[in-house]
């Protein structure tokens, strides 16, 4: 107690020096390594300082973050299904590789009976080309192919006749249903006799001329077609035949509409034909859909005997290089076919990558999932990382293997946990329009009481100075860019001093590296 009163005294007879007027010394004790201080008090003035001695001064960086799980995965099926089994509930504990939940995998079974099934006639007929043609199978093949020839030529002689009804349908709607409003119809210069819109008159003459040389042309393909293996080409042709005649009855349909009645035509025979001219278009209409069914006959029945054929020509030659590498090629496609009918299967499973707790579970039996929508979520309950965003302007300041201090919201501050930054994201994560990067920590060592979602205050050095020269940063004055401080001498006087700053302490300490020695006593506040 001795020494401590003396140099309080001594302070004071320091202070006194600094007015002519009378003061009142309050003084207090040292502060650890920083020295004594003192205020004093002159009216309503108050003055304090510290003298420089040695001390540590740590700049840190403060944040807040949130305890996640080291390895989190959330699970969803690839395909919308029925809910059929919910294997796993919230807690409980899953080995990786356990089942979570099943989907309706009827189809998918389904499927791969299929495949397998296709599979092996696939490997049958590759075992057949590779062993050779037996005589009795020729035989099979050849009645085969005497069946499809049949059923080719019976379908060709039905599409003749739908033809030459086509045929028949067009020139009786041509040439008796329409043929009598004109005068000289066959002639090179027909001539509409109705009286009606001269353009269509004009335009459907000119049509009535051209239909002669149709009705020789169809019936020259028909004809020809009666001799032909393949008929198709004139089944084409008639058909854009019947397409010609539909807009020339479109035409007549629309003369009539618009004619004038006279003594040659009056109303009712215009109404009649109008009714013949409905009727020509319906027929027309119905053999032209005839003869489209009839081409899907056709063209079945021509594919058919063209497989037949190609079957009893490779009967009878055996079987090609070329033959067997193409059944080589069938069997590994129905090879493919099964692999990913199994992965269709496997995705009806929904099973855990990973070993841990199930902390979500929406899954319920009926329900139907939909794809890639997340239904669960599994934790690694045995490690744990902190996920923390720092601001763009102490980022710089941060790296990969650097230490931190951690406390958690419900263990409170006397409680500390060591940690250290395992990543730093390189893309920035914009909150509330302020850059930040996601930054992320994991305990240096296991901690079984910490749980997921807690709060973490982490503080991470990142400078230390020892035996450094500091003071309190009110200390610390600006001018024209340039620091200063106030230093109180022996002999009572003030002076301001230019200094060099270092590091500035968590504690509101600012380092001094030059301007100012140890001992000298720093005015904080009080000029």
């Amino acid at each position: 107690m001795e020494g401590q009163n003396d140099s309080i005294v001594a302070d004071a007879s320091l202070l006194h020096k600094m007015s002519l007027n009378k003061r009142r010394i309050l003084l207090w004790g040292g502060i650890g390594l920083i020295g004594i201080g003192f205020m004093v008090f002159s009216g309503s003035d108050e003055v304090s300082s510290v003298v420089l001695e040695p001390r540590s001064v740590v700049e840190e960086i403060s944040i807040t973050g949130r305890v996640v799980p080291s390895e989190k995965t959330e699970l969803a099926f690839q395909r919308n299904g029925r809910i059929v089994s919910v294997e796993k509930g919230i807690g409980d504990t899953v080995l990786r590789g356990d089942v979570v939940a099943r989907i309706d995998a009827s189809s998918e079974q389904a499927k791969l009976s299929q495949a397998r099934a296709d599979l092996a006639v696939a490997q049958a007929d590759l075992d057949s080309l590779r062993q050779g043609t037996r005589s009795e199978e020729i035989v099979i093949k050849e009645s085969e192919y005497k069946n499809r020839k049949l059923e080719f030529v019976n379908a060709s002689s039905v599409m003749l006749v739908r033809l030459e009804t086509a045929y028949l349908k067009g020139e009786d709607a041509v040439r008796n249903l329409t043929d009598p409003l004109y005068s000289n119809p066959r002639s090179a210069i027909p001539q509409l006799a109705i009286v009606t819109d001269s353009e269509v008159a004009h335009r459907l003459e000119i049509t009535r001329v051209s239909l002669n040389a149709l009705f020789s042309n169809w019936r020259t393909r028909i004809d020809d077609a009666k001799l032909a293996v393949d008929i198709l080409p004139a089944v084409e042709d008639s058909r854009e035949y019947i397409g010609m005649l539909r807009l020339y009855l479109d035409d007549v349909a629309n003369a009539i509409n618009n004619a004038t009645p006279n003594s040659a035509y009056s109303q009712s025979a215009l109404d009649g034909y109008k009714t013949d001219v409905a009727t020509a278009r319906t027929n027309l209409d119905t053999v032209d859909a005839n003869i489209v069914v009839q081409i899907e006959n056709l063209t079945k029945a021509k594919s058919a005997l063209i497989s037949a054929e190609d079957a009893l020509s490779l009967a009878r030659s055996g079987a090609r290089v070329e033959d067997i590498r193409s059944a080589e090629g069938v069997l590994a496609s129905r090879e493919a076919s099964v692999l990913q009918v199994q992965a269709d299967l496997r995705e009806t499973v929904l099973w855990s990558p990973i070993t841990g707790t199930v902390t979500k579970q929406d899954a319920v039996v009926g329900q139907i999932a939909s794809a890639n929508s997340v239904i669960a979520t599994i934790i690694n309950s045995t490690g744990f990382e902190i996920e923390a965003f720092v601001p763009e302007v102490d980022i710089a300041q941060l790296s990969v293997g650097q230490g931190a201090v951690v406390t958690l919201d419900p263990f409170g501050t006397t409680e500390e946990f060591k940690a250290t930054i395992i990543k730093i994201d390189p893309a920035e994560t914009i909150i509330d329009g302020v850059s930040t990067y996601l930054t992320t920590f994991v305990f240096i060592e296991s901690y079984p009481k910490i749980k997921s979602g807690m709060t973490a205050n982490i503080d991470i050095e990142t400078a230390r100075s020892e035996q450094a020269l500091a003071v309190p940063q009110r200390a610390i004055q600006t001018r024209d860019n340039k620091r200063f401080v106030h230093i109180y001498q022996s002999n009572g006087d003030i002076v301001e001093r230019e200094v060099v700053l270092g590091i500035r302490g968590s504690d509101g300490y600012m380092e001094i590296t030059g301007g100012v020695e140890e001992g000298e006593r720093v005015i904080i506040s009080g000029l």
